[in-house]
């Protein structure tokens, strides 16, 4: 009989430590699935905040060429008086 009372003191023991384990495990598993996602979320945005960044400075270079261009193409056909 002793023994029998012994054994059910220990049960409780191991039934929160098994419980502990399942939810720090869920926990885990939870927090690393949010870093994850969070984290290609992210990578996503600065990716696109990047394109966005080299788009319009592709645009004023262009500009800046075509308004080069003209200034050039002016002074070509002006008379030398200038030099």
């Amino acid at each position: 009989m002793a023994a029998q009372s012994r054994d059910v003191r220990r049960s409780p023991p191991v039934l929160l430590l098994a419980v502990f384990l399942v939810v720090t495990t869920g926990i885990l598993i939870a927090g690393y699935t949010y870093y994850r996602n969070y984290r290609e979320n992210f990578k996503r945005g600065v990716e696109r905040t990047l394109l966005s960044i080299a788009d319009l400075k592709a645009s004023e270079l262009i500009d800046w060429r075509a308004e080069r261009g003209g200034t050039a193409r002016s002074f070509s056909r002006t008379p030398r008086s200038w030099v």
